[in-house]
C-alpha cells in the first residue's frame, strides 16, 4: 500500500511541475524529426533517440526531483513517517519508468507503428529507465548544487554510452557485452525486429544485474550523504567504507587472503597463454588435443573464481569473529543485518567483475548470451563459500582445513563433463554442477534444457545461501 502510494504521489508531482508537459511537446518535435529522416535512416535514428532521451529520462530528471524535495525540505518530515528508503528509491524508479514508457511508445507509434517486438521494446525501455533513474539518485546523492550534478551524473554516465560505438560501427569490442547499455539496444531493436531467445535472455539478465547493483548503490549512497545529514548528522566515513577499507587492509597484511585477489587474474593469465602453449606442446610431443577439453576447462577455472573469493571472505569472517568484531557491528549503525548484507554482497560483486571477465578474456570459452545466466549462479556461488566456512569452522585454523574441502566442491563440472548418464544425478547436490549443466547446454544449443537447469540451479544456490544465513546466525548467537 505505501509503494502504490508512493508511486501515485510521485507520478502527481511530476504531473503537477510539468514533467509531462514537456515531454509531450519532446515527444512532438521528435516524430517531426523522423518525419524528414530518409527511411535508410530511420531504424538507427529512432533506436537512438529512444536509447538517449526517453529511455534515459530519468538520468536528470530523478537528480532534479531530489534536489528540489531537498531544497523544499520535503526529505525532513519524509523519513520520519513509514515510508522507507527502498520505497522511495522503488517509486522513483516506477514513476518515472512509466514517464518513460509512454514518451517511447509515443515517438515509435506516430514515427514507425507498432514495433515488431512490444514487449521487448516496453521491457528495454522500463528496465534502462530504471537503471538511469537509480544511477541520478546514487550521483545526486553526492551534490550539493545543480551544476556539480549536471557534470557527475554525465561522468558517471559516459562508459553506459559507449556500446553506441559498436551500433554505428565505429568500434567494437567484447567489453561492451558488460555493460547494460548493450543490452538496451538489442530490446530497443524489437521494434523494428524480432528479438531472439538468446538476445532476449542476455539482455533481460544484463539489465537485471546492473539494476539491481545500482540500486545498492544508490541505497547506500542516499543513506550516507543525505539520511545521514538529514536525519543523524554528518558522519566522518561511510559505514561500508569504512569495512571495504578495513578488508583490504587485512587482505595486504594477509598473504593467504591476497590469493582471493591475484588468483582469479593468475587464471586468467594461465588461460589466456599458458593453455595455448600447453596445448601446441602436447600436440606436437604426443598428438594429444588438448583444445578438445578447452570449455572444460574454462568452465572449471571460472568456476574456481567464486571459490577463492568465498574462501577470502570467509576466513576474513572467521577473524571478525574471533576477534569480537561481528558482535560490535551488532550494535552500531551496522547492525547484524548491515554487516550481513555487506558480507555477502561483498564477494557477489566480486566474482560477478572477475568471473565476467574471466569468461569474456579467457580465450577459452565461446561468448554467448546465456553466459549471463552461468554469471549470475557464479555470483550466487561466492557467498555461499563465504558462509560455509563461516558457519561451520570454529576459527580461521579449522577454516583452512574446511577451504581444502571446499575445494572439491568445485568437481560438478567433471561430474557432468565425465560422468555417464543417470549416474550424473550424484552429482546434482554440489553447486557447481548446475553451473557445468547451464554452461553446456548454451553450447549444445538447448535453450529448453539450459531454462530448466537454470531455474533448478538458482533455486538451489538461492535455497543453500539461505540455510547457510541461518546456520551463521545460530551460530553467531
Amino acid at each position: 500500500m505505501r509503494m502504490r502510494s508512493a508511486v501515485a504521489f510521485d507520478i502527481r508531482f511530476q504531473w503537477r511541475h510539468g514533467f509531462y508537459g514537456v515531454y509531450i511537446i519532446v515527444c512532438a518535435f521528435y516524430v517531426a524529426l523522423l518525419h524528414f529522416i530518409p527511411e535508410l535512416y530511420q531504424e538507427k535514428t529512432t533506436v537512438l533517440l529512444t536509447f538517449s532521451d526517453p529511455s534515459a529520462l530519468g538520468l536528470i530528471l530523478a537528480g532534479g526531483i531530489v534536489l528540489l524535495e531537498r531544497d523544499q525540505g520535503i526529505l525532513d518530515p519524509l523519513f520520519v513517517t513509514p515510508i522507507r528508503i527502498r520505497e522511495y528509491l522503488l517509486a522513483k524508479a516506477c514513476s518515472l519508468s512509466v514517464l518513460s514508457l509512454l514518451a517511447a511508445w509515443a515517438v515509435h507509434g506516430i514515427a514507425n507503428g507498432m514495433p515488431v517486438s512490444p514487449v521487448a521494446f516496453s521491457l528495454g525501455v522500463l528496465l534502462t529507465s530504471s537503471f538511469m533513474t537509480l544511477l541520478s539518485i546514487g550521483v545526486v546523492a553526492r551534490c550539493q548544487t545543480v551544476n556539480s550534478f549536471i557534470l557527475l551524473s554525465q561522468v558517471y554516465a559516459l562508459p553506459f554510452v559507449l556500446p553506441l560505438l559498436g551500433y554505428f560501427n565505429v568500434w567494437d569490442s567484447r567489453i561492451y557485452l558488460l555493460l547494460p547499455s548493450e543490452g538496451t539496444l538489442k530490446m530497443l531493436q524489437g521494434g523494428f525486429h524480432s528479438v531472439s531467445g538468446g538476445n532476449y535472455l542476455y539482455s533481460i539478465s544484463i539489465l537485471m544485474i546492473w539494476n539491481i547493483a545500482v540500486y545498492i548503490w544508490a541505497k547506500c549512497s542516499y543513506e550516507y550523504h543525505v539520511l545521514m545529514i538529514v536525519g543523524r548528522g554528518e558522519r566522518e566515513m561511510n559505514k561500508y567504507r569504512y569495512l571495504l577499507v578495513h578488508d583490504l587492509r587485512h587482505a595486504v597484511r594477509d598473504p593467504v587472503l591476497m590469493v582471493g585477489f591475484f588468483g582469479p587474474i593468475a587464471l586468467l593469465v594461465v588461460s589466456r597463454f599458458g593453455f595455448p602453449a600447453a596445448a601446441e606442446g602436447l600436440s606436437r610431443s604426443s598428438s594429444f588435443d588438448l583444445y578438445a577439453y578447452s570449455s572444460f576447462t574454462g568452465i572449471t577455472l571460472a568456476i574456481t573464481i567464486p571459490m577463492l573469493i568465498g574462501t577470502m571472505t570467509g576466513l576474513l569472517m572467521l577473524d571478525e569473529r574471533d576477534e569480537g568484531l561481528i558482535s560490535y557491528y551488532a550494535v552500531t549503525p551496522f547492525m547484524r543485518r548491515g554487516y550481513m548484507l555487506y558480507r555477502l554482497i561483498l564477494p557477489m560483486g566480486l566474482a560477478v567483475s572477475l568471473s565476467g571477465i574471466y569468461l569474456v578474456f579467457s580465450g577459452l570459452l565461446e561468448l554467448q548470451w546465456g553466459n549471463l545466466a552461468v554469471l549470475i549462479l557464479l555470483a550466487l556461488e561466492a557467498p555461499c563459500f563465504t558462509l560455509f566456512l563461516a558457519a561451520f569452522a570454529a576459527n580461521k585454523v579449522e577454516g583452512l582445513a574446511l577451504s581444502k574441502i571446499s575445494g572439491l566442491f568445485i568437481a560438478g563440472t567433471i561430474v557432468v563433463y565425465f560422468v555417464p548418464g543417470v549416474w550424473q544425478l550424484l552429482g546434482t547436490w554440489l553447486p557447481s554442477y548446475w553451473i557445468a549443466k547451464v554452461y553446456f547446454g548454451i553450447e549444445a544449443a538447448s535453450l529448453i534444457r539450459v531454462s530448466i537447469d537454470f531455474g533448478i540451479g538458482l533455486t538451489y544456490h538461492l535455497a543453500l545461501l539461505f540455510m547457510l544465513v541461518k546456520v551463521f546466525e545460530k551460530r553467531a548467537d
